[in-house]
């Protein structure tokens, strides 16, 4: 079910530090995930970066193999710094492993990752299909459920007059609405799971959700502060305003991190401002 990190902060940061060095890096959970079952997520390997400076529309690189394997991840992500940076592991479960599976997707300037799923997925994919317009639903590439939900999602955001924390916020939670409808049709009671992460380098949006009764997949945020590596361990001081949402804890210092609460979504805005609420 796939884990995934997204960095804003005041400083640019090294991308392959943030995805590497850590104790409990995505790196290391690409192999010995802690909080899945199943440890392993080597089903691909993405990141996507802003750089202001050059576009307001991503960076983004994509590959089907694992993160432990593919050489050119490390030759280029130790060359990028950047103020806002999001990156996935996979553990395939609806959709062929191919870069068009691959996470993050991108759309115009948001950057979009999904770890869960969604139980019978082939059941209601036709009539999730339905309800898209042409824009969202020619915007498909893949096959994965999640890339379908951010297609829903996507028709959801277009109705507002601005893309802003608040507005995808409410997208996703509208998204969700019409995902537990149709699982309800179908009398589908396995838990749908749906931690997402939606960025445009300014604001970061992520969600925290189980239907059913099911205990939604991990995810933490961290202490605002500066990330650095002293003595090569990684460690989160108090000197600069800068945040991470991981699927799982990066190191062991219980203090750094935030539990999101179950069926919540997080916001962090342009200016850092922070706030929860539920779905």
């Amino acid at each position: 079910m796939c884990r995934f990190m997204c960095y804003k902060g005041h400083n640019k940061e090294v991308l392959w530090d943030l995805i590497s060095r850590p104790t409990n890096s995505l790196v290391v959970q690409s192999q010995r995930s802690k909080e899945r079952l199943i440890p392993t997520n080597g089903d691909g390997f993405g990141v996507g970066w802003y750089d202001d400076s050059i576009s307001a529309e991503p960076g983004l690189y994509l590959t089907i193999r694992p993160a432990w394997n593919d050489r050119n991840i490390q030759s280029i992500l130790s060359k990028i710094s950047s103020n806002c940076f999001s990156a996935h592991i996979r553990d395939a479960s609806v959709g062929h492993i191919s870069r068009s599976n691959t996470h993050p997707f991108i759309y115009k300037n948001l950057l979009m990752m999904h770890n869960g799923n969604i139980p019978s997925f082939h059941k209601i994919k036709r009539k999730l299909r339905s309800f898209l317009i042409d824009e969202s639903y020619n915007w498909i590439k893949g096959s994965t459920d999640s890339e379908h939900f951010f297609a829903l999602f996507l028709d959801f955001l277009h109705k507002y007059d601005k893309y802003d924390e608040e507005n995808v916020a409410k997208a996703i939670k509208k998204t969700i609405e019409v995902i537990n409808t149709l699982l309800e049709e179908i009398g589908e009671k396995e838990p749908a799971n749906i931690n997402v992460n939606i960025s445009d380098g300014k604001f970061v949006v992520a969600s925290r959700y189980s239907n059913n009764g099911g205990e939604p997949l991990s995810l933490y945020y961290s202490k605002m502060g500066k990330f650095s590596f002293i003595n090569n361990i990684f460690s989160i001081l108090g000197e600069s305003k800068s945040i991470l949402v991981v699927s799982e804890k990066l190191n062991e210092v219980t203090s750094n991190w935030n539990k999101v609460p179950d069926n919540h979504i997080i916001k962090i805005s342009n200016n850092f401002d922070l706030s929860l609420e539920e779905i």
